[in-house]
């Protein structure tokens, strides 16, 4: 079967991927369910990628290093499998196009922005490919992600914004940013605030770059929420392996426990939405 929609935007089309299924049914339900080009599968894990390129997925049920009965399929047909995660409760880093992260950590200069993740350690991304930071996420999953959509793809404008905590916003230029503090210089003067009462930063719309995309190409979920679209997924009983196309920084490819993938979600090629 084939998937077919009218072309749009990815921040749509990851907003969609991440709100297509009840808060229930997310990463936190033990069923991830396979839907392939020809077939559908649940109650399945991935467990990684074959030395000639296919993906395997094994039962849930399935006694420990039992791959009697693993679903091995080109990742070409691969439709979509798991569930995107929701946020851990931490700031999120919102980059072109929808992807996301949340940090536990982080500080930005004049060219970068530098964070530490929970599952791939400390990463730097250029400051042109980062939208902003939610620091704080709404607990409602439609009220998250449309903020997590107006981060993503905000309304045009030459400067940075911040929001606080009960709607009041500033304009201006960003001076710092760190885990505790943003100061904004603003029309006024330089405006301190701490981290504790914003709600999101925006940066300069003018300053952000266009990253140009494959036809194909994939979006992977993480246990903690995070979100990225890639060119390529590889993996072993330990490991995975990303390569984003958007956050590629100092270092492209993320290493993650592969335990900790939960979502796979592939655009191009035979998959059309």
């Amino acid at each position: 079967m084939s998937y077919l929609a009218p072309p749009s935007r990815l921040p749509a089309l990851l907003f969609l991927a991440a709100t297509s299924f009840a808060p229930a049914a997310r990463a936190q339900f033990p069923f991830q369910p396979l839907t392939t080009i020809d077939d559908a599968h649940a109650h399945l894990e991935w467990r990684g990628t074959t030395s000639d390129g296919t993906w395997t997925f094994r039962p849930l049920d399935a006694p420990a290093g039992d791959a009697s009965r693993d679903v091995v399929v080109a990742a070409s047909e691969v439709v979509v499998w798991g569930h995107p995660a929701d946020p851990i409760p931490a700031p999120v880093v919102v980059l072109i196009g929808g992807d996301r992260t949340p940090v536990d950590d982080f500080t930005a200069d004049a060219e970068s922005l530098s964070v530490t993740t929970r599952l791939s350690g400390k990463r730097t991304f250029p400051l042109s490919r980062v939208r902003g930071i939610v620091f704080r996420a709404p607990s409602s999953s439609l009220r998250r992600d449309l903020r997590f959509e107006a981060v993503s793809d905000p309304a045009d404008g030459e400067r940075d914004r911040l929001t606080l905590v009960g709607g009041d916003e500033l304009q201006g230029t960003l001076a710092t940013l760190d885990a505790r503090q943003v100061v904004i210089e603003t029309a006024l003067g330089p405006a301190a605030k701490s981290t504790l009462d914003a709600e999101s930063l925006v940066f300069n719309p003018a300053l952000a770059e266009e990253v140009e995309r494959p036809t194909e190409y994939l979006v992977v979920g993480l246990r903690d929420g995070t979100l990225l679209t890639c060119g390529r997924v590889t993996g072993n009983d330990q490991t995975a392996a990303l390569e984003p196309l958007v956050a590629a920084g100092e270092t492209v490819a993320w290493t993650v426990p592969r335990a900790s993938v939960v979502f796979l979600q592939r655009f191009g090629g035979r998959v059309r939405y």
